[in-house]
């Protein structure tokens, strides 16, 4: 699935198979397990996304996987629009959002492939170039 890269926030999201308006890719939950029964929401900027938090295995590639992994079901949302199917977060482990209310961050990928030994360390890098030079990416990883 495209997702963006976000370093602002913590969780994965992706588009469910019965959202009722997202267009692209979608991934059918029914693989995994539903691990909590009340649909809850995000706020990414001017995304607003409805579901509910899954557990499945979740891989960046064939080889860079987690077995029990934690991830938010989209089954309704506004402003994401294709290609983006999805929101990778890749924040920090802590509350450095600007607010007096405090929140538990969520799973984050990176370190639960680390502690799963599927990478070196819970970082990333990413490379950007104009289109014009050639390909951006993101290293997982150390770099």
């Amino acid at each position: 699935m495209k997702v963006v890269y976000d370093t602002g926030s913590d969780w994965l999201t992706v588009q469910g198979k019965k959202c009722t308006n997202c267009k692209g890719k979608t991934y059918d939950g029914s693989a995994g397990r539903q691990v909590e029964a009340t649909q809850s929401n995000r706020a990414y900027g001017s995304a607003s996304l409805d579901g509910y938090v899954y557990e499945d295995k979740v891989c960046l590639d064939e080889r860079s996987c987690v077995s029990k992994f934690k991830y938010f079901l989209i089954e309704s949302q506004k402003g994401m629009n294709p290609p983006i199917e999805g929101i990778l977060g890749m924040s920090l482990k802590n509350n450095f959002m600007m607010s007096n209310k405090a929140y538990e961050v969520g799973p984050l990928l990176v370190d639960q492939l680390a502690q799963a030994k599927e990478i070196p360390k819970g970082e990333f890098s990413f490379h950007m170039q104009t289109a014009a030079k050639g390909n951006s990416h993101v290293d997982i990883g150390p770099p």
